[in-house]
């Protein structure tokens, strides 16, 4: 026989009984699972939370399966005596070590109570889900826009870099042009100079010219 907890664990039994016990301040149905001492303990406690025991299967050797929802009580697991055969007028009862775990069963207003508590816990987990979600698109639109805003200022950087460089080209170009004026002029100034040189020159020759005429007829005359 096979006993399967609501989160899928398997658990091999002996035998399971039911019974109507007073537990935990009511009258309850509880379930009395034997198992072989064989299975560890801690490993059949690590088991026993509300969610795993919220619903079990009891799977028989013949395949048959009995379901058992709501006994998410637990109330005790332990090493038992378990009286294998009946006392008898002519043989004493035999017992042997089982491992018993008890379970009990919660009422109807506990299980509607947690059915609410489950209820509004989905609805805070949903709520709180979409929050998370319009949250993350937030985000992400305020990423974009920052990105875009980078993007934006990115290529503003870049076109201001550019006006600086052509105003640095300009600025060379026309510092180059008044390089080339200063000196044209410089050169205009020089040939002009030259000029004045020789025209000056030419008028000293000219009046020594005319004075040689003037001394020779002067001469002459005498």
């Amino acid at each position: 026989m096979k006993l399967i907890l609501n989160n899928g664990e398997e658990l091999d039994v002996i035998l399971v009984n039911a019974y109507e016990k007073y537990v935990r301040g009511a009258s309850r149905d509880t379930l009395d699972i034997f198992m072989n001492t064989e299975i560890d303990t801690n490993y059949v406690l690590s088991l026993c939370i509300p969610q795993n025991l919220s619903l079990l299967r009891l799977v028989s050797d013949e395949g048959n399966t009995s379901i058992h929802e709501g006994y998410s009580l637990f109330v005790s697991c332990g090493i038992e005596e378990f009286e294998v055969e009946k006392q008898t007028s002519i043989q004493d009862g035999i017992y042997e070590n089982r491992l018993k775990l008890r379970l009990a069963q919660k009422t109807y207003t506990e299980m509607q109570t947690d059915k609410l508590i489950q209820e509004r816990k989905d609805f805070e987990d949903k709520t709180h889900t979409q929050k998370v979600e319009v949250l993350e698109e937030n985000v992400q639109q305020l990423n974009t826009a920052n990105m875009q805003l980078q993007n934006s200022n990115l290529t503003s950087q870049l076109a201001l870099t550019e006006i600086i460089e052509r105003q640095e080209k300009e600025k060379l170009a026309l510092q180059l042009a008044l390089v080339e004026s200063i000196e044209r002029q410089e050169q205009d100034k020089l040939e002009v100079q030259l000029a004045l040189a020789e025209i000056t020159e030419l008028y000293a020759q000219i009046f020594d010219s005319n004075n040689s005429v003037v001394n020779n007829t002067t001469q002459g005359i005498i």
